[in-house]
């Protein structure tokens, strides 16, 4: 046949050539890589590691922020004791003033009074004057009238000599009490002005103590605004340790997951079965234990019952099909806590009368191991019996619960008379 022009000999060779170069640099894109267990196992642990770096972060977060409201609880304890002296000073302070004025009340109480008797003082004084002035005329007028009268029938004067000492004494005893008077009234003047400049002195001693309780009560407010900042940024605080509390707790279940992932792959790789904590999350497929005949048993076998939002199911229309006879729907909700070949030795419903919640299922060859039929979290326990046909002094059995709050929500699934 005769190739087109297009495919000489030659620019078929080269066409083929760079068809062959495509190919072998390409090869990777047409090749199918499927994971070992082992390949899994070490993506698993590097997500375990990223993991526990996060959580390792998350958790120093929360150690800075416990330190920062370790501090702002000191600041905020630090200005209370300030607010509090403060509240004290000012307390003082404020019965200062009140003393002072009543102090202030009693000297105006005081001047009033001794203003009062400078009146009666001043009063009595003109009364005396005029009393005075009016006994110093009519002595006048005795006088004359005694001198050119009396004088004629007087033989020596001696009348008018007792008449002019006697006028002279009661002179200087009015001079004397007028004195007195005018001394007191000098006296209450001098105590008023003395009382008015205690008042005007007590009353800048009260308006220097307003001035520094106004102070005091601004340094107050400005302690309150600062401890509110405090609080304030306190309350943030808590808030990010709450955060970063819900994430480490999602980051903790996170790790419990992978680690469930982890421990699944390492029987499978390992072939290593350890004992898995109680409480722990486990994955869909993990060996959770063997089959036993602890309890109420009369040979090996398990006994396992599952609830669908608190109430029990038949398993048989969770699990799925096409594994043992007629029990399984192929929905496939879940996965046969057995694998290999085991047998169904007792159904779900009434037997021996009473109502069997749950289908006994049975390795032919021997006590294998009992499979986690979903994901969840693993609680171990032991249900004591007595009798003759009780193994062991009673049951081991496992719980498994996919929620973690609230173990009737969802999916839960039991397993009983484990090895």
């Amino acid at each position: 046949m005769k190739l087109p022009q297009i495919f000489t000999e030659n620019r078929l060779i080269s066409f083929l050539a760079i068809v062959l170069l495509f190919l072998a640099n390409n090869f990777s894109l047409f090749t199918v890589v499927y994971a070992t267990p082992e390949d899994d196992l070490a993506n698993v642990q590097k997500q375990l590691q990223e993991i526990r770096n996060k959580k390792s972060n998350i958790q120093n977060n929360i150690k800075n922020e416990k330190n920062i409201q370790n501090q702002l609880t000191a600041e905020i304890n630090k200005l209370k004791n300030q607010v509090d002296l403060l509240n004290t000073q000012i307390e003082e302070k404020q019965l200062i003033i009140q003393e002072l004025q009543i102090k202030i009340q009693i000297l105006a109480n005081q001047i009033t009074v001794t203003e009062a008797e400078i009146t009666i003082a001043q009063n009595e004084i003109t009364e005396l004057q005029k009393e005075t002035d009016k006994r110093l005329v009519d002595m006048y007028l005795d006088q004359k009238t005694f001198s050119q009268v009396n004088l004629i029938f007087s033989s020596v004067g001696t009348d008018f000599i007792k008449y002019d000492l006697y006028q002279n004494t009661i002179q200087e005893k009015t001079n004397a009490l007028l004195a007195d008077l005018k001394n007191k009234k000098e006296e209450l003047n001098a105590k008023k002005v003395q009382l008015e400049d205690d008042k005007i002195t007590v009353l800048k001693d009260e308006t220097q103590l307003q001035e520094e309780k106004i102070a005091m009560e601004q340094d107050k407010a400005d302690l309150d605004q600062q401890r509110q900042i405090y609080y304030r940024k306190k309350n943030e605080s808590s808030s990010r340790i709450g955060y970063n509390q819900d994430q480490l707790e999602n980051i903790t279940e996170e790790e419990q997951k992978v680690l469930a992932e982890q421990t699944k792959l390492e029987q499978i790789v390992f072939d290593r079965i350890s004992k898995i904590p109680n409480g722990s999350y486990v994955a869909e497929g993990t060996i959770i234990g063997y089959e036993g005949c602890t309890g109420y048993c009369t040979g090996p076998h398990l006994h396992f019952a599952v609830k669908m939002n608190n109430s029990y199911t038949n398993p048989c229309n969770v699990l799925p099909a096409g594994v043992l006879g007629n029990c399984g729907n192929g929905a496939g909700q879940m996965q046969w806590p057995l694998k290999g070949y085991f047998v169904l030795t007792s159904g779900y419903g009434w037997r021996w009368g009473k109502f069997h919640y749950a289908i006994d299922i049975a390795y032919t060859a021997g006590q294998g191991p009992i499979y986690a039929a979903h994901n969840g979290w693993m609680y171990r326990g032991f249900e004591p019996c007595s009798g003759p046909i009780c193994n062991n002094g009673g049951a081991n059995y496992v719980i498994i619960c996919e929620d973690k709050n609230n173990c009737g929500n969802g999916r839960k699934t039991m397993y009983w008379h484990l090895k």
